[in-house]
Parts: structure tokens; C-alpha cells; sequence
């Protein structure tokens, strides 16, 4: 019996993995390698002014020093003999948001100081805090274009940048053809007429009026007030939209399924078809693999490399079996609870899941800070069910709730429960995510094993749904 059922929960695992190697080739994309920068040794200037979504004035040795950055160029705002150009005011403000009040690394093209004929420094900018690299966001972002009438360093990752932004029709390129708002003019530092040195000084960015229809507000749930994208208030203030709703708003809606009506809808422009006839939980890696990439394209973040996890995934199967059978034999008598913050929640979400699912057993997650607030307090010496606590560690903690989570593991401690501790070492956030659930995939799979039950079958799931179809 266990060899069979070994034999089927391995194939829960080839999903798995397959799903995370067949990522959406329409979206997903190869892209030339962002610099990496040490920045130890180097001196940090404040950014005093923005002036507009190319131009700045940095504190350079007590000194104010207006610096053009190299290889974008944004819409006009204060050129002496040029209009305000669209979408120009957007891009001052985006820098503005990015730069003000932050401190940032110079990089230049040569040993010596670089100027333009209007006398400013040409520079690349990396924001002091993150290392994050002002002028390709700029592009990535779509509130400039990549400048390559001079050629420079980053120009391939420049253009590479621009195309994406176009593709996803971001900022300037937010059009029904993809075409530009403002097609690119001789920027700033190549103009040959005689040149007039832009002011010192200029007058605050004025933010977008609310009737241009280029500007992404968010409405707040009693409608009263809007906030721009970006605003610390639209965690708490932005309105969440039903699919009929946004249709009816006029929003460009895409869908990601496998089929149904939710991809026949009428009003629906863009669908991406999933492969049909998988469950949900086989199904995870397909839909996550797929969202992702789309919001990295949305977003202009760089693309995740899901084959090379994919690959690093099948290689730790092998060297994690001991591991995982050792962790479900500890949950074969006890009920797990597994515990995670911020981006590993829905990873102890889907451990319960899959323990639910795989192994016929009960488990149940929970979710810090909230489980501070109430669950803690069943968490009693006295309690008559054999409960294990999974702690669900991430190398990204913070020191405060690192803190907070220590400080729970010992309170249950206390209480005379023995804490499992998870982690798992990982470049990155997704990385870290979809190691640590496939290893509770394959504990799963080892639990449902040690039970001697099918992983794959879902009967009491399948004859509810039957119950309630015949009831209609």
C-alpha cells in the first residue's frame, strides 16, 4: 500500500516543479544583468531640489551642483523655449517621490568631471538607502525614454527597459497603440541652438489636475477624497473594485484561468488559458508562475528566473527526503500548527492545506502579528490536545519581529510545548517562498504515506460538491 501511495504523491511534487518551469513564455523574459554596485567608501550627496524628471541639484562638497542624469530623457517642464510637454509634471513628480530628502552615489562616465553645455553634471544616481538605480527606474518605470544618441554604459539595459514599459504600456506609454505621449525631443544636453542655462531656481512641481486623464488616482471607500499612486494612505483607503464594477468603470481587465465563465466574459480583452482538469492545489504553481510574471511586467520589476528555482528545487528533493520524513513523523501523532509572517503566512496557509488535503490530517496556520492578539492565549500547558507549533522563519525578519517571534516561540516554550523552527537559506523573498512550501509539500506527502493514504483523491471535497450541484 505504501509504495503505491509513495508512488502518487510524487507526482503532487512533479507538478509542482513543472508548473514553475513552464512559466508563461508571452510574459516572461531574459533581461540584460542590472548592476550591482559597492557603494563602500563612497560619499553620499543630499539631493536638495528636483527640477524636473531628469534634472536635479545635489549638495556636492557644500556646494549646489545641478546634475542632467545620463541616458534618460522625460518630457519638458521648464525648457526656456519649449511648452510644458504631457506627461512631463508626472515624471517630476515620480523623481520627486523617488529622490527628496534622500541622499544618493554618483557614478560618471570617465575619471574626470562630465558637463553639458548647460554647465550641468552628467551622472548616473543610486539612491543612498537601496542602491536603486535612478535613471534605468526612470525608463523601467515608463516616465522617460532611453536617451542613446550618445551611446554609454547601460544602453542595452536601457532599451531593454523601454521595451517593456512600452509592451506594458506603462506611464508615457499608456496609449491604445503603445505609441508615446511626447515622442522624445533633443533632450536638454545635446541641443545645438545657443544655449541659455536653465533657472537655479524653480517653482514646485505642480501635481496633475484630477481631470487629466492620464493620472492614476485611487478613490477612498466613501468616495470623497483620492490619493495618488504611492501614497502611504492607500493601504488603508483604496477601493477595492468587483470585476462587474471595473467593467463598468472602463477598466482594462485581463483574466488567468484555465476556463469557464470567468474567461468568456464579454467585456474581458486579455486571458491567458491555463491547462485545464487540475486542482487547485496542483494548479498552484501554474496560476503563481503566471501572476507573477504579469505583475513583474506591470510593475517593470525584473523578471524572476523560476526555471533556475525550479532546477535548485530539484536538486534539494533529493537532500531534503530524509529531513521531510523526520517532520511528518513528528506531525503523524500531533497536530500541526504552522506559523508565518508577512510572506511566508500564505506559505504556512498552504502547509495546512496540503496536510489537509495529502495527508487526511487535521493542521491549522496562523499568522503573526494577529496570532498575538488572541491565539496566543490557548496556547496553555493544560490544553488536551497534542499541538506542535511550526515556526515559519524568514532570513528577511526585521529586528523587530524577529523579536516578536522569538519571543512567542518561548512563550509557548514556557507552556510546555517544543516549537519546530523552519527556515531555509535563499537569495530572495519568491526564492525563500516557494523553497519552504515545497518542502511542506513533500512533508505532506511523507504524512500522507506514513497514514497509507492517496494524496490525489479528495472524496469528502468532490461529494460535498455533488450535495450542493444536486441541490440547485
Amino acid at each position: 500500500m505504501k509504495t503505491s501511495t509513495k508512488a502518487v504523491a510524487a507526482i503532487v511534487l512533479i507538478l509542482f516543479l513543472a508548473g514553475l518551469a513552464d512559466s508563461s513564455p508571452a510574459i516572461s523574459a531574459t533581461s540584460p544583468q542590472t548592476p550591482i554596485k559597492n557603494f563602500s567608501g563612497m560619499e553620499a550627496y543630499k539631493v536638495v531640489r528636483v527640477l524636473d524628471g531628469d534634472t536635479v541639484i545635489l549638495r556636492i562638497h557644500e556646494k549646489e551642483t545641478r546634475v542632467r542624469l545620463i541616458g534618460v530623457d522625460t518630457p519638458e517642464t521648464v525648457h526656456p523655449r519649449k511648452p510644458v510637454q504631457p506627461y512631463g509634471r508626472e515624471a517630476g513628480l515620480f523623481l520627486k517621490n523617488l529622490l527628496l530628502g534622500e541622499e544618493v552615489y554618483i557614478e560618471q562616465r570617465g575619471k574626470a568631471d562630465e558637463f553639458d553645455r548647460y554647465g550641468r553634471l552628467l551622472a548616473y544616481l543610486y539612491r543612498a538607502p537601496d542602491g536603486l538605480f535612478v535613471n534605468l527606474e526612470i525608463v523601467r518605470q515608463g516616465y522617460g525614454h532611453a536617451y542613446t544618441r550618445f551611446p554609454f554604459q547601460y544602453m542595452d539595459l536601457f532599451r531593454f527597459y523601454e521595451r517593456k514599459a512600452r509592451e506594458c504600456e506603462k506611464g508615457l506609454w499608456a496609449s491604445d497603440t503603445g505609441e508615446a505621449r511626447a515622442a522624445p525631443t533633443d533632450p536638454p544636453d545635446a541641443i545645438k541652438e545657443t544655449p541659455t542655462a536653465p533657472p537655479d531656481v524653480v517653482e514646485e512641481i505642480e501635481s496633475p489636475k484630477k481631470d487629466q486623464d492620464e493620472v492614476i488616482v485611487y478613490i477612498t471607500k466613501k468616495g470623497k477624497k483620492y490619493h495618488r499612486e504611492g501614497c502611504g494612505s492607500l493601504s488603508r483607503s483604496k477601493e477595492s473594485l468587483s470585476l462587474e464594477e471595473a467593467k463598468k468603470r472602463g477598466c482594462h481587465s485581463f483574466v488567468i484561468a484555465s476556463g469557464g465563465k470567468l474567461r468568456s466574459e464579454d467585456n474581458i480583452k486579455t486571458s491567458i488559458a491555463l491547462p485545464i482538469n487540475y486542482q487547485p492545489r496542483a494548479a498552484f504553481p501554474l496560476m503563481f508562475s503566471t501572476i507573477l510574471h504579469a505583475v513583474e511586467c506591470l510593475t517593470g520589476s525584473e523578471m524572476t528566473d523560476l526555471k533556475v528555482i525550479s532546477e535548485t528545487l530539484r536538486k534539494k528533493q533529493t537532500q531534503w527526503e530524509g529531513s521531510a520524513k523526520n517532520m511528518a513523523e513528528d506531525f503523524q501523532y500531533m497536530i500541526p500548527v504552522f506559523i508565518g509572517s508577512r510572506h511566508l503566512s500564505p506559505v504556512a496557509y498552504r502547509a495546512k492545506c496540503q496536510v489537509n488535503e495529502n495527508a487526511k490530517a487535521i493542521a491549522f496556520s496562523s499568522e503573526i502579528p494577529e496570532a498575538n492578539h488572541n491565539e496566543i492565549e490557548s496556547f496553555v500547558g493544560e490544553n488536551e490536545h497534542e499541538i506542535l507549533p511550526v515556526f515559519l522563519r524568514s532570513n528577511f525578519e526585521s529586528d523587530r519581529l524577529k523579536q516578536r517571534l522569538d519571543i512567542t516561540a518561548k512563550i509557548y516554550e514556557d507552556e510546555g510545548f517544543a516549537p519546530l523552527r523552519l527556515s531555509i537559506k535563499s537569495d530572495s523573498k519568491i526564492e525563500e517562498m516557494l523553497m519552504m512550501t515545497f518542502y511542506l509539500d513533500m512533508v505532506s506527502v511523507e504524512l500522507a504515506d506514513l497514514r497509507g493514504v492517496n494524496p490525489i483523491s479528495v472524496e469528502k471535497i468532490m461529494k460535498l460538491k455533488s450535495s450542493l450541484k444536486q441541490s440547485e
